[in-house]
């Protein structure tokens, strides 16, 4: 019997033994993701672990910069983003802000100083051509798309990739939707109109009429409260009610968006046209009747913020961003009335480029493609997409149907589209916001009537020839433009022919001659 007993034994262990044999052996070929394990990876080296065939065995840190200001709740709302991305690519993600109030000095720094950058946003008006010349971002290839950014590759248009080419080669994941550009909307303090007994806002003197009263009667609020530049004023009253269309954003280059201009553009340079000159002196009177403070230059508040906490009459911004603060305003306060207004509505509009937000790699960065990985999650993953620009559902925000969502409790601590996180938009999974004023969609509707494309409006510069030239005359530039589109110079044609002669000196000629050189061989090409 004891030698049964030991039989049996020995048999049992054998039979452990074979188990715990297959059970290693199954290990040791496991090709899921940790995502489709079910279980995160909680240690540094997890052996054949894939994602989409890629080897992501070893644990890394990732670090993105964002532009804008860290939301209340950003740290409970990147904990659960965390948790996915350890759980689907075995990594994790730090996000540093770069403030609205000094991002444009810091941004150049990150590179220059070697710092630790693996995704960044980047955009034609955050510095992408200037840093993508001087090699600061990864080259986005087709192998790059097709092996780590497979929802990229099926889902966003190459257009977008043709568009954010510099010598035939995109260096960022620009937007995936284009949308209606040169048209800024204005929302004011319906109460305010009311009160002094003006009409609805439907011209610049009608505007100007509001600014007037607000400047001489309302106390601690300026009827705009401008914050160290002038750009959105200079967008409606400059750019779209003449119908200038800028062959980069913010260019100093021009043509009319009339239709003889559209295929063979004359080129002509911003501040040395008549239009120009007219804005300036416009800027010029309404600084005198202090429509805003004349320290604007160096006013780091906001001007949605301004409008939003009062100190403001007026907002002046894209259709989306006044969209939302009207709807904070009306449910913050409803006694203001809010109420927006399109100005240059029956003027000619263009689409911007896919250009106007976007992710880069950094060319320093020592984790590519992990980097390249993760921002194909955030673009085409709704529920990446879906934390990072709405929040943790249910308490920041509310699903009302696949297309709606309506105010979480804690919304205001982590409002729609904030921590800058317009690089990783998809227009498969923006909601619209049931308060949405019906006025929106109205203006939106009307703009896409009046839309044309002109040729140049896939034209990048390539600054590499210029950049001394660039430098100089953009440093000419900071000195003197911000001064003359906020009015804060004794004598507008006399500082402007300062800045005229003094840019002549150091470039300006040669910058014109290289990008008409380019325009042209860009227009010859698509012949």
């Amino acid at each position: 019997m004891i030698r049964n007993v030991k039989k049996s034994i020995i048999t049992m262990l054998g039979l452990l033994l074979i188990v715990s044999l297959v059970a290693a052996c199954s290990a040791g070929s496991n090709t899921n993701t940790a995502s489709e394990a079910g279980e995160p990876s909680g240690t540094e080296q997890s052996p054949q672990l894939t994602s989409n065939g890629i080897d992501i065995s070893k644990h890394v840190d990732l670090k993105m910069f964002l532009i804008g200001d860290k939301p209340a709740d950003f740290d409970n709302v990147y904990d659960k983003l965390n948790a996915l991305i350890k759980q689907d690519l075995n990594a994790s993600l730090r996000v540093e802000f770069l403030p609205f109030s000094d991002w444009t000095q810091r941004y150049p720094l990150l590179f220059a100083s070697g710092d630790a950058v693996d995704l960044i946003y980047t955009s034609d008006w955050a510095m992408y051509d200037q840093e993508a010349t001087k090699g600061a971002f990864a080259e986005v290839t087709e192998e790059i798309l097709e092996k780590y950014m497979p929802e990229t590759n099926k889902q966003q248009t190459k257009v977008s990739f043709d568009q954010a080419k510099i010598n035939g080669k995109a260096y960022f994941v620009p937007n995936d939707k284009s949308a209606v550009s040169n048209a800024n909307v204005i929302v004011i303090r319906g109460d305010l109109r009311e009160k002094y007994g003006l009409p609805e806002i439907k011209s610049i003197s009608d505007l100007e009429a509001y600014y007037d009263a607000i400047a001489k009667n309302e106390k601690g609020i300026f009827p705009y409260a401008a914050s160290q530049n002038n750009n959105e004023l200079r967008s409606i009253m400059l750019t779209t009610l003449n119908e200038m269309f800028t062959i980069n954003y913010y260019s100093d280059y021009y043509h009319p968006l009339a239709e003889s201009e559209l295929s063979t553009p004359t080129i002509s340079w911003i501040y040395g046209s008549e239009p120009y000159k007219i804005w300036v002196e416009k800027m010029k009177e309404w600084a005198d009747k202090g429509y805003w403070s004349k320290n604007a230059i160096s006013n780091k508040t906001q001007p949605r913020d301004a409008f939003e906490n009062g100190t403001s009459a007026s907002l002046i911004w894209n259709l989306g961003t006044v969209s939302m603060t009207a709807q904070k305003v009306q449910q913050e306060h409803p006694d203001w009335k809010p109420e927006i207004y399109d100005i240059g509505e029956q003027t000619i509009k263009f689409l911007s480029r896919f250009t106007g937000d976007g992710m880069a790699v950094a060319t320093a960065s020592k984790h590519k493609e992990r980097a390249f990985m993760l921002l194909d999650k955030m673009k085409f993953d709704r529920k990446y997409n879906e934390l990072m620009r709405m929040g943790v559902e249910g308490e920041h925000w509310i699903a009302v149907d696949d297309n709606k969502w309506e105010a979480g409790p804690k919304q205001d601590r982590y409002p729609f589209g904030s921590g800058g996180t317009w690089g990783v938009k998809s227009e498969n999974y923006e909601r619209t916001s049931v308060t949405q004023p019906e006025i929106i969609t109205v203006i939106n509707d009307k703009w896409l009537e009046k839309v044309k494309q002109p040729a140049t409006s896939g034209f990048r510069l390539d600054e590499s020839k210029i950049k001394t030239e660039l430098a100089a005359v953009n440093s000419a530039k900071s000195k003197y433009i911000p001064l003359l589109e906020l009015g804060l110079v004794d004598d507008v044609e006399k500082v402007l022919e300062q800045y005229k002669a003094e840019v002549m000196k150091v470039g300006q000629e040669k910058i014109e001659s290289e990008i008409n050189t380019q325009l042209q061989q860009y227009l010859d090409s698509l012949k």
